[in-house]
């Protein structure tokens, strides 16, 4: 077997393999199948996938069907290029390893509303972790604010800070999953792309230890970091 062959079906059989058992296909789906199926699952998957439909034909012209002989060799560029995907599949860049360190605002469910709106007026936030007990109970956004604002001044002339430091955050904080949902801490680009990609209306991804909401949050990924994954996305 020559050495861009033997690479070049290495490198199939990875994405092959990793694909079925991520998203749990049987032997019995073909892999042009299998690409159909997942390029909505897996960003990676749908900016190569006519790529990879033709890598799936290439794969078949070198491997005779009957012998499993290879009769053909493929090019560098080819080998390269299906090499870096499967490199790419079973290991991508994760989320951290871009944001690095991301300072996130937090509050007690027992502090107030005013606190909060002079937190993310100087540290220009707008998705705001509430806790009880190092739990995450709720977010606070610039919506629902904005919403508490509205209904403040349908009932009196004007909101005074007083008025403000009496709503404790607890009567505030929520979280809808069409808005927010939890990514693990070993979540990668790919995975966070995808879930904006299935989810348009997402506000923000929670990055926590576990993926739920039993820890702290330590990071608040938002459409900002959506562009700048999608950026990454589009070099590698």
């Amino acid at each position: 077997m020559g050495m861009n062959a033997s690479k070049y079906i290495e490198a199939y059989n990875t994405i092959d393999r990793t694909l079925r058992s991520q998203y749990g296909f049987k032997d019995n789906v073909s892999f042009s199948e299998l690409l159909r199926q997942t390029s909505s699952k897996n960003q990676l998957i749908k900016k190569y996938e006519d790529e990879l439909y033709d890598f799936g034909r290439l794969r078949n012209a070198i491997v005779h069907k009957s012998t499993d002989k290879i009769i053909a060799e493929p090019n560098d560029e080819t080998v390269g290029l299906i090499c870096h995907i499967a490199d790419l599949l079973i290991s991508p860049p994760t989320v951290l390893d871009v944001v690095k360190s991301k300072s996130v605002i937090a509050f007690d469910d027992d502090q107030n509303m005013y606190d909060l709106i002079d937190a993310i007026y100087k540290h220009n936030y707008s998705n705001i972790p509430i806790y009880k007990d190092k739990q995450i109970i709720g977010i606070v956004n610039s919506k629902q604010i904005l919403n508490m604002f509205v209904r403040l001044l349908q009932s009196a002339d004007c909101v005074s800070a007083e008025a403000l430091k009496k709503i404790k955050l607890r009567d505030v904080a929520h979280i809808d999953p069409r808005d927010y949902i939890f990514m693990s801490t070993g979540a990668s680009i790919i995975d966070v792309l995808t879930a904006y990609n299935q989810n348009p209306r997402l506000k923000a991804i929670l990055l926590t230890r576990y993926g739920d909401n039993t820890v702290p949050v330590v990071a608040v990924i938002t459409s900002s970091d959506w562009l700048r994954f999608s950026n990454i996305l589009d070099k590698i």
